[in-house]
């Protein structure tokens, strides 16, 4: 074997070993977005009003403004009355006695 022959095929050795060629990088492919679909909001149900009801209150207090001053003296009158009567200790049911006599 000659010398060039042997430069030319070397032999299977550790330092004859035969450069690895460099893998090129593949490019990443950029993933597309996906777009996300938008949720359509429940509309709210509007709550009813419950109306409120009157509480039916006693004339007497209801309409004092409008009643007659009379009608409330006289009413303040028959308070007194009984008033002075169960002091004196009458039975509420003799009504015989005329108030403030």
């Amino acid at each position: 074997m000659t010398i060039t022959a042997r430069h030319n095929n070397p032999p299977p050795h550790r330092s004859f070993k035969k450069k690895k060629k460099k893998k090129k990088k593949k490019k990443k492919k950029k993933k597309k977005k996906k777009k996300k679909k938008k949720r359509k909001k429940k509309k709210k149900k509007k709550k009813k009003k419950k109306k409120k009801k009157k509480k039916k209150r006693h004339r007497a207090v209801r309409s004092r403004s409008c009643r007659d001053v009379q009608e409330v003296t006289s009413q303040t009158q028959q308070r007194l009355f009984f008033w002075w009567r169960k002091l004196a200790g009458y039975p509420r049911a003799r009504v015989s006695l005329t108030p403030f006599s």
